[in-house]
């Protein structure tokens, strides 16, 4: 799956603006994405947060924070197996997640306007 990621506008309110994409086992036992969130009202940049679940346990690690003007071009391999890799902009890292059979891809927004150029999910 790869795409760009850019936020088009932003909302205030109880629910923090943030998007993403998780892909996840038909169970959801397993399941690994992204999602960017703004942290507190007035922030200047996005934090980057790698989100899913291992064997049913919660995923939720910060790897970056991104201006909120810049654009995130990412691309996420995982074969069936749940191996591959994850790439932000030139930042490449190894994925290792459990098996993820026949899944499915979760694409989210919320409390804020954000678009996917180029989308493109891929099934192995």
């Amino acid at each position: 799956m790869k795409s760009i990621l850019r936020a088009v506008s932003l909302q205030s309110g109880r629910i923090v603006p943030n998007a993403g994409i998780v892909l996840s086992s038909a169970d959801n036992a397993n399941s690994l994405g992204f999602q960017i969130s703004l942290p507190a009202a007035g922030a200047q940049a996005f934090q980057l947060l790698l989100v899913g679940r291992a064997d049913g346990k919660p995923i939720r690690q910060a790897i970056a924070e991104v201006p909120i003007a810049n654009v995130i071009d990412f691309e996420m391999q995982v074969d069936a197996a749940g191996q591959g890799q994850v790439r932000f902009g030139t930042q490449v890292a190894p994925l290792r997640l459990g098996n993820l059979g026949l899944g499915k891809a979760t694409v989210f927004c919320g409390s804020g306007q954000f678009r996917f150029e180029n989308l493109e999910i891929v099934s192995p």
